[in-house]
């Protein structure tokens, strides 16, 4: 190998590695954009406190689930709910999309279960699920 050619196979190498960090960096500011802001994992902590403060779903003594498990997708996240008798609602779960914050409103068995999701822009979707003859709609 001649120095020439070393020397242009180092240069090529600096370049290749320059890429890549370019489009590393171009990945994380897209995903910045796009979320809003980087997502952080919840420190547990966090988490333990958070939950405290949720209310705790809890049926009636004598209510029958009667519905399948539904999920509803909305703009702000997932929502997971069932019936419990005919027409009351029971919140089972939900998830923020990307960029959203939850708050649970009325997680039921109640007439009718709600979550709020928000964007740290302000902008608001609120999820809200109700039985009816058994059979869980979301409504918006």
């Amino acid at each position: 190998m001649t120095a020439r050619t070393a020397t242009l196979a180092g240069i090529w190498l600096a370049i290749a590695v320059l890429m890549v960090a370019v489009g590393l960096a171009a990945v994380r500011i897209t995903g910045w954009v796009v979320a809003g802001s980087v997502v952080q994992p919840m420190p547990h902590r966090e988490i333990r406190e958070r939950l405290a403060t949720e209310p705790a779903i809890t049926p009636e003594p004598g209510d029958a689930v009667t519905g399948a498990l539904r999920v509803f997708t909305s703009p702000g996240g997932r929502v997971l709910a069932r019936c419990v008798g005919k027409d009351r609602a029971a919140l089972t779960g939900w998830s923020p999309a990307i960029g959203y914050h939850g708050r649970l409103v009325e997680g039921g068995p109640a007439p009718e279960v709600v979550v709020v999701f928000r964007r740290a822009s302000g902008v608001e979707v609120r999820a809200a699920v109700r039985c009816a003859g058994g059979f869980p709609r979301l409504i918006n």
